[in-house]
């Protein structure tokens, strides 16, 4: 499933990779939203928001591999990595555009970025993935997506 153009902003996110009941994705973007609403559905209003035109990045448009590939997914780089390389810095980890990232923790460690992740690009989490995000944002612009 490929999910763009999602903005949420909420106090902590825990992302965990679920094994059975309802898909992944379902199951972050539910929880993600009851947090979201609750915490005063953000600075842009929702009737505000579905009004708004959305396009993909050109950057993803004309990235090769496409980033919806498999292809793209198999010269992927790696989200602990990324993690490691952001380190303690403030701002948000960004997925550049134009690159696939993939979730490759499975021992169900926790993974703390405070400042929010920024998906320009794709990140990814297979069926392998077994971890826990705790952020205060998940902004989407290019795609997100998991298997079941």
């Amino acid at each position: 499933r490929l999910f763009r153009s999602t903005f949420l902003s909420v106090d902590t996110v825990d992302f965990r990779t679920i094994k059975s009941g309802d898909s992944l994705m379902k199951v972050y973007l539910q929880a993600a939203l009851a947090l979201f609403l609750a915490a005063g559905g953000g600075n842009v209003p929702f009737t505000e928001a579905m009004m708004m035109d959305y396009a993909p990045l050109q950057c993803n448009v004309n990235a090769s591999p496409s980033i919806e590939s498999d292809d793209c997914l198999s010269s992927a780089s790696m989200l602990s990595q990324l993690i490691a390389e952001h380190g303690a810095m403030m701002g948000p980890l960004t997925i550049p555009c134009g690159m696939c990232v993939v979730a490759d923790v499975t021992d169900g460690s926790t993974r703390r970025i405070p400042g929010g992740i920024n998906v320009l690009g794709r990140l990814h989490f297979p069926p392998s993935s077994h971890m826990t995000l705790e952020t205060t944002s998940v902004i989407v612009q290019g795609l997100l997506s998991a298997e079941e």
